[in-house]
């Protein structure tokens, strides 16, 4: 049996932390009256869209998500999602596109850092939307995958995957059936999160992990380098004076802490080396050694 961790009022906690990272910003008058933690439309296109490399401009208008563009979800018109202050995509952009990446253990010379780039894990065209990671970046020898954090800590996360994926030689074919769960959708498998090492409900969301690892494994196939998987989450400081929000990150570390060092994958994600960072500056601005720190070393 799955032993369960409750934490109450998450949903209370990230619209905590959001206001929190929005007073960070300490100008008000830059935010949209009915979207409170969003950035209005002059002001998005103003720091952001305008100032857009053209093939970076690109990667996010084909990406997966819609993240500068509105866009309507269950019936209601959102804005764009990169206009909010709590966006993992504007801490990627922002903290990424001008960075030399040395605090990540890169020697960026040619600084072609790439966006939204998917990952494929099945077959180079295969159908449907494949996993894309926030950035990339590849040398001669190595290529470096960012999986990119702000708020989604406070959100939870099933262990859904799409049983294609276990008709291939992927890792998810390695899980013990022992984990499977009942599950209502018969185009996937749920898996108890136990068979990693986690509790119910856990803050890490380990269906994006898994598909990342297939996707870079494919890659791995197909380049005949190494890679690395870099976790970076934007905590700033003033946030963990909170309890309640340094409570959930903690848990989060540990949940991260597990997972990387997990006999599951030191036994077949061997060819991936993973790491974790945190930024902590009091509002989102480009990754450096002060900072930006490794965690979990």
């Amino acid at each position: 049996m799955t032993k369960k961790r409750n934490i109450p009022g998450l949903e209370k906690r990230k619209s905590k932390y959001d206001d929190l990272l929005k007073n960070n910003e300490h100008r008000d008058q830059d935010f949209r009256d009915d979207f409170e933690v969003y950035f209005k439309e002059e002001v998005f296109e103003n720091e952001i869209i305008s100032k857009m490399l053209p093939e970076h401009k690109k990667s996010y208008d084909d990406g997966a998500g819609s993240e500068l563009k509105e866009h309507t979800y269950k019936g209601k018109k959102l804005p764009p999602s990169m206009s909010s202050v709590a966006s993992s995509s504007r801490f990627c952009y922002l903290s990424l596109k001008d960075s030399n990446l040395k605090v990540f253990g890169i020697n960026n010379k040619n600084h072609n850092i790439k966006f939204e780039e998917k990952l494929p894990i099945l077959e180079d065209n295969e159908k449907g939307t494949p996993p894309h990671m926030d950035a990339f970046y590849e040398d001669e020898l190595s290529g470096y995958f960012f999986e990119c954090k702000c708020h989604e800590q406070f959100d939870s996360h099933k262990i859904m995957l799409r049983k294609t994926y276990f008709d291939s030689d992927r890792i998810v074919t390695k899980i013990d059936k022992k984990y499977y769960l009942e599950c209502n959708d018969d185009k996937y498998y749920k898996i108890n999160p136990s068979a990693f090492g986690l509790v119910d409900n856990p803050r890490f969301d380990i269906k994006q992990f898994m598909t990342h690892i297939m996707g870079i494994q494919k890659w791995i196939e197909k380049n005949k380098k190494k890679a690395v998987l870099i976790y970076f989450y934007f905590i700033p400081d003033n946030v963990l004076e909170e309890d309640d929000i340094k409570e959930v990150i903690n848990v989060l570390e540990e949940e991260i802490s597990t997972i990387f060092c997990h006999s599951f994958f030191k036994q077949h994600a061997s060819n991936i080396e993973f790491k974790l960072f945190f930024q902590t500056s009091e509002c989102v601005e480009e990754a450096t050694i002060k900072n930006t720190k490794e965690k979990l070393k």
